[in-house]
């Protein structure tokens, strides 16, 4: 990759003003060197899906000699001045809003990182503030309990705490270095745990007691979460089945019931018996196919809402739903495939 200069032209793509804050958000997902060699990967993405876009649906309705139409209108004759002109606006707007997509889907995937990162924090705090209450109670000084109670199991945690200590180690304040790791997370958990301990250690109070208490409430917080989840689960599994089973059956039904509707409608104007009829058949715009296609991609939106829903539900956050969103617009698409066949098989022989 060294050939093409991708390191380079990912260096190239980032502001310098930009590129402490990068390294900043990226620190939250556990990079410490920022991967200026993907952003160079997505760069040539982004500047090859250009051309492509440029050559295929653009090219063709500016090429010169052919007038320029805009929403239907005729605007100018294109000569080979205006040609390249609005070759380059082209070329540049697809640019854009390539890269801001590319940036954005970036940005979402390492938003969904430090998410997990932070849920597995949640997870461990309990169990690794029970081990520094228990290193507390054998005589250790706060700072030795907390660098003693890191074991290898408590993963992202266990990273985290070690570098609170090199801070330490290094000359800067301890409190200084637990604020900086609990500003890293969006976790009122761990703010709230921090916060009490620091509390704590300036009063001078009985730090294990309120750590004990901490563990306590913690796991009752826990606890009473998954209770929320459990009676809540009924509603879970209503906008599942809506989302996934009834709106992909209710949009092949409409279809026949369309193609229905416009068979007879021609039926009854052929034989002439339209007009005897107290209602009369207006002329139906609606193409078969694109019905299929506003279908499907309605009930991809329909599936991604649902995901978002049911992952604000679950877990009071929507970045736990990226990875049931493929999941529910794959179901959803098939169920509407297979019921579109059934329907129309039953509808044909019945019509």
């Amino acid at each position: 990759m060294k050939i093409f200069f991708v390191e380079e032209f990912g260096n190239l793509a980032v502001p310098s003003r930009v590129r402490p804050y990068i390294r900043k958000y990226l620190i939250k997902a556990g990079l410490t060197k920022v991967p200026y060699d993907k952003f160079g990967i997505m760069f040539y993405a982004t500047l090859f899906l250009s051309i492509i876009l440029l050559i295929g649906f653009i090219n063709p309705r500016i090429s010169p000699g052919t007038d320029l139409i805009i929403f239907g209108h005729a605007l100018l004759h294109n000569n080979i001045f205006t040609y390249f002109f609005f070759v380059l606006i082209s070329f540049v707007l697809i640019e854009l809003i390539l890269a801001t997509l590319a940036i954005f889907g970036v940005k979402l995937y390492y938003d969904m990182i430090i998410y997990q990162r932070q849920r597995k924090i949640e997870e461990i705090l309990p169990d690794f503030l029970a081990s520094v209450s228990t290193n507390l109670k054998a005589g250790m000084t706060f700072d030795k309990a907390l660098w003693n109670a890191v074991q290898p199991g408590f993963d992202v945690l266990a990273k985290e705490i070690e570098i609170v200590a090199k801070k330490t180690m290094s000359g800067e304040d301890f409190e200084k270095a637990l604020l900086e790791f609990n500003k890293k997370y969006k976790s009122a958990i761990l703010k709230e745990a921090i916060d009490l301990i620091i509390t704590g250690l300036r009063s001078g109070g009985k730090i294990t007691e309120l750590l004990d208490k901490l563990v306590d409430n913690i796991k009752k917080s826990v606890y009473l979460k998954k209770e929320m989840i459990a009676a809540v689960m009924s509603y879970i599994i209503f906008i599942t089945i809506i989302s996934v089973v009834i709106s992909p059956l209710l949009f092949a039904l409409s279809f026949n019931l369309l193609t229905v509707i416009q068979n007879l409608g021609s039926r009854l104007t052929t034989t002439g018996t339209a007009g005897v009829l107290p209602f009369s058949f207006g002329q139906i715009v609606v193409q078969p196919q694109d019905f299929i296609t506003f279908s499907r991609l309605s009930v991809g939106v329909i599936s991604t809402f649902s995901a978002f829903i049911l992952s604000n539900i679950r877990t009071g956050s929507w970045k736990s739903s990226i990875k049931f969103i493929p999941v529910f617009i794959i179901l959803s698409l098939i169920i509407y495939e297979v019921s579109l066949k059934i329907f129309t098989s039953l509808f044909g022989l019945m019509f």
